[in-house]
């Protein structure tokens, strides 16, 4: 019972009123009265002891062993207890792992090597450790481990390393994890903190997103990555088809389908070949000069997708939206400058030799002939437009994404992703829903089935073929929507943390 020495004093009396009115207050401080007057019983071992990797009843070693025996509880959940076990070649149940954060290692009790005796008064002794894992499993609430201090394990300093997910795991769908309920869920674009790399085959992380932390589980690292699943290489989708390459939208100018690659002369743009993980670092951008007053450089916004996406159209409101923020690159062309043209506005007009050098000097980001006369938007017009310290907003084609993704360009690609042919039948398309009614969509209504199946697939090949490098997705089946996302994209990359490779840092 709780006295106050002054009753006059009113923050007293309010204190005392407050603690007794709390039972979790009032029994820890019964704990500890209880513990400074040591009014307990000492811990009772079985009289079993060990000792050289062997049981025996010894009873001149009871009280050594109970010295170097150690009692831990632990009140389960429904989280896991984050450690593993295993058998050794004495017959012994050892830990095996401790996962970082869990709730093992945050008793900071139960460490690797250590030997477990008994869990809840059942011996360990003549058990497999799947045994064990059923028993423990079946348990819940106080849970009393009696374990032998085992040879202890200086853990390395462990550098702070986040990696960037390229793939989607799920460890309740790999055989070969040790432990499934251990294991991280993650897909592409995740960004993970390693926290611990002593097992080569299966590292600890915490999974982040919007800074928060999630628990610290297993994934597989990138040496049993590459060995199980690391040598599928993404489908090829063939020769590189260029951009129409135009800079006023209301002139003439080279239909997609109509420009022919210049094969003989064009650098090969393969799909890439993606390691499993990709190592990220911090970006704050007006740390790091973009947005800056002084020197505003702003990281390019790639928009890809199928031909008839949409991409066009969304690019354009995007520039419209504030014309003195957002650019295009001003493309070259080896054809005649017409009457009306500005050399450096509308076109860069070249000779159609100095297109063919650029070209095999890997100069172009893309390029295509049409008319006899060749098209290509080069690295440096994109360039100019971030010297400029504009956006520069591009629509290049898939196998231009090997060139743009550099420490020198940091683009941040939006795959504009057509809806599903499920989606495109709700929504009335072809037109047998009166236009009133009908979603705002970039894609023609007079298009046949076919045409809208074959724009899905090519999606979805496009995505299975460069899906691991991009950044954002955004579903095209309302453009007014699809717009608002896009400059919530733009205003994230100009103002908020973000995570790029490493090696694009300086």
């Amino acid at each position: 019972e709780l006295h106050v020495a002054n009753p006059t004093n009113d923050v007293l009396s309010s204190l005392s009123k407050m603690i007794q009115s709390s039972p979790h207050v009032l029994s820890l401080l019964y704990c500890h009265d209880k513990v400074a007057s040591k009014e307990y019983d000492e811990p009772q071992l079985n009289d079993t002891t060990y000792s050289d990797g062997v049981y025996y009843n010894d009873d001149d070693d009871d009280k050594t062993m109970e010295e170097t025996m150690k009692v831990v509880r632990l009140v389960k959940s429904d989280e896991p207890l984050g450690a593993t076990i295993a058998g050794d070649e004495k017959g012994n149940i050892v830990v095996a792992r401790i996962l970082k954060g869990g709730a093992a290692d945050r008793s900071g009790l139960i460490h690797v090597n250590d030997i477990l005796v008994e869990v809840n008064d059942v011996a360990a002794q003549g058990k497999k450790p799947e045994e064990l894992i059923q028993l423990l499993a079946g348990l819940s609430g106080p849970l009393t481990f009696k374990l032998i201090p085992g040879e202890a394990v200086v853990e390395p300093r462990t550098e702070e390393l986040y990696l960037r997910s390229r793939y989607k795991y799920h460890p309740k769908s790999d055989p070969l994890i040790p432990c499934q309920e251990a294991g991280l869920d993650f897909n592409p674009g995740d960004v993970l903190r390693v926290v611990s790399k002593d097992d080569a085959s299966w590292w600890q992380a915490i999974k982040l997103y919007n800074d928060i932390f999630y628990k610290v589980s297993e994934k597989p690292s990138n040496h049993t990555y590459t060995r199980t699943m690391g040598n599928t290489q993404p489908p090829s989708t063939g020769s590189v088809i260029r951009a129409s390459f135009r800079r006023k939208r209301n002139s003439p100018r080279p239909d997609k389908h109509q420009l022919t690659p210049v094969k003989s002369q064009a650098p090969k743009l393969e799909p890439p070949t993606f390691p499993p993980y990709e190592v990220v670092s911090q970006f704050i951008p007006h740390q790091n000069g973009v947005g800056n007053t002084h020197s505003p450089t702003y990281r390019p916004i790639v928009l890809v997708g199928p031909q008839g996406v949409g991409r066009n159209e969304l690019k354009d409101r995007l520039i419209d939206s504030n014309p003195a923020h957002y650019g295009v690159p001003v493309p070259h062309t080896s054809r005649s400058k017409q009457i009306g043209e500005m050399d450096g506005k509308d076109y860069h007009f070249v000779t159609r030799e100095y297109m063919e050098s650029g070209i095999r000097d890997n100069l172009f980001l893309e390029y295509g002939e049409y008319k006899g006369n060749l098209y290509g938007t080069s690295l440096s017009a994109v360039h100019t437009v971030i010297q400029n310290h504009q956006v520069c907003v591009l629509t290049p084609y898939p196998q231009a994404l090997s060139v743009l993704r550099c420490k020198e360009m940091k683009p941040y690609i939006v795959f504009i992703q057509p809806p599903t042919l499920d989606q495109l039948d709700t929504m009335g398309i072809p037109g047998d829903v009166a236009p009133s009614v009908r979603p705002k969509l970039t894609i023609e209504r007079d298009r046949t089935q076919d045409e809208l199946s074959n724009l899905v697939n090519r999606g979805e090949r496009m995505e299975a073929a460069y899906g691991r490098l991009f950044d954002a997705r955004i579903v095209n089946d309302n453009v007014d929507a699809a717009f608002a996302q896009l400059k919530e994209i733009s205003f994230f990359l100009e103002n908020d943390l973000q995570w790029l490779p490493s090696e694009w840092m300086d």
